[in-house]
């Protein structure tokens, strides 16, 4: 059957400032199918983490965007994120799921191989993330072993996958895999025409393919 296009998992930069940021990221929400956000900054200054989401959640709020918040529960609480985003094995996935007490949407990252998949939903995840969204994890997985992992989770499991895109042309090579969320982070924020235009682009690449399963 056709399924639908998948939507979009924007990644924030790594580096933010809340004032100069907010018009990038007002430009980035009018864009269609960003389903959420999430902020993983490489400064790990708790301080900073929470200014920087203080100042981002109602923006995210008033487009229906929920703010996710890596990589423990309890940066998570305190910044105020809707969801946490882990990339942790699958004891600490079981427990912060119990911390978490079904009141935010747990993520699991980092993920290379169908073992560690199907641990991650075993443990209770709500998603499972096909490579690292850390900003400090300079390389990705292979875009073979990306799409052999989208395509074979989508067919066998009903826990929504998530995989990462860094060109357009990928982006629509995991929608027809089966992608149920594309995330995109360094494709949106550097491209020079601004974040809507690369996120329209985005959208429109991902549609252009028929998804069959």
């Amino acid at each position: 059957m056709v399924q639908s296009q998948p939507e979009l998992y924007l990644i924030l930069p790594p580096a933010i400032e809340p004032d100069s940021f907010a018009r990038q990221l007002a430009q980035a929400l009018e864009a269609p199918a960003v389903a959420a956000l999430l902020l993983w900054l490489a400064d790990d200054d708790l301080s900073v983490w929470q200014r920087v989401s203080e100042a981002l959640v109602a923006m995210a709020h008033s487009r229906g965007s929920p703010l996710l918040i890596a990589d423990t529960p309890e940066r998570a609480a305190r910044c105020g994120g809707d969801g946490l985003h882990m990339e942790a094995d699958a004891k600490q996935i079981a427990a912060a799921q119990r911390s978490l007490g079904g009141k935010r949407m747990l993520g699991a990252g980092n993920i290379a191989d169908r073992h560690s998949a199907m641990l991650a939903g075993e443990a209770g995840a709500d998603y499972v993330f096909f490579g690292s969204a850390n900003p400090h994890q300079a390389k990705p997985l292979p875009s073979l072993q990306l799409l052999s992992l989208v395509e074979w989770w989508s067919e066998m499991f009903q826990i929504p996958c998530v995989a990462p895109a860094t060109e357009f042309e990928q982006a629509a090579r995991l929608a027809a895999a089966g992608a149920d969320f594309v995330a995109v982070r360094d494709l949106v924020w550097n491209d020079p025409r601004g974040p809507a235009a690369a996120l329209n682009d985005l959208a429109q690449a991902m549609g252009g393919e028929e998804r069959l399963a």
